[in-house]
C-alpha cells in the first residue's frame, strides 16, 4: 500500500510475482451513493511482459475483479 486516505481510496503497488504482469500500480476509490451504498473504482497500470497482451490481459483483470467484487455484495 503506497497511499491511503480512510474511506475514500488506497493506492498500491505489486512488486513481486504477478507474471504476466509487471509494474502493476493501482488505486481503488470509494464514492459514496445517495442510497448509503458506495461505487468502487478501480484503476491499475501495468507492463505486459508477453507482447501484444496488455489488452487482453486487461479485460481478463476487469471480468476477475468485477465477479470478484458481485460475490462480495
Amino acid at each position: 500500500v503506497t497511499g491511503y486516505v480512510a474511506n475514500q481510496t488506497i493506492d498500491y503497488c505489486i512488486t513481486k510475482g504477478g507474471a504476466p504482469i509487471r509494474n502493476h500500480r493501482g488505486r481503488v476509490d470509494f464514492v459514496s451513493n445517495a442510497d448509503g451504498g458506495c461505487t468502487v473504482r478501480w484503476n491499475i497500470q501495468f507492463d505486459a511482459s508477453i507482447p501484444l497482451a496488455d489488452f487482453p490481459i486487461g479485460k481478463a483483470l476487469q471480468f476477475a475483479v468485477s465477479q470478484g467484487l458481485k460475490r462480495l455484495f
